[in-house]
């Protein structure tokens, strides 16, 4: 008989659990799913709970920010072994240095040959992997970044 009221009751309790709103200094809301808040501390300047907080559900990504000053093509993307930057715009010519950057942000020179029309940048030293290469003049002013896929 105990064991069948410890089992309805903990079924109970169960059933009746419910998703709790709670509201954070920063005017976000947040919501528990069938955990109540366990402590509670107050003061002129707000709530402080204890438990588990899981914000707004929403679909994270990752963003492509250009920073750019001129337009260009960069090709093949995905590459293997080379990238081509061709622009008809004056700004090419003031590339000097190139940086890739790899997922751990580690940061590399990367050698690259400048003709009337663009750049043909060498990648045949580099692993396979995601890349952010940044294009700048001999003073360091950024000119360029953009994403790089080596298969």
């Amino acid at each position: 008989m105990q064991k069948q009221i410890l089992i309805l009751s903990i079924a109970l309790l169960a059933s009746t659990a419910s998703a709790q709103a709670v509201l954070s200094a920063g005017g976000n809301e947040h919501f528990t799913l069938g955990e109540p808040i366990i402590g509670l501390l107050t003061n002129q300047n707000g709530y402080l709970t204890q438990g588990f907080h899981q914000t707004d559900q929403s679909v994270t990504g990752v963003a492509h920010f250009e920073n750019k000053i001129f337009e260009y093509d960069l090709f093949p993307n995905p590459a293997s072994d080379f990238v081509n930057l061709k622009s008809d715009d004056v700004w090419l010519q003031h590339v000097d240095l190139l940086h890739l950057v790899d997922a751990l942000g580690r940061r590399y020179l990367v050698a690259h040959t400048q003709s009337s029309r663009g750049l043909f940048i060498d990648l045949s030293d580099f692993k396979q992997g995601i890349y952010s290469i940044h294009g700048y003049t001999a003073r360091g002013q950024q000119l360029f970044s953009d994403t790089i896929l080596l298969i």
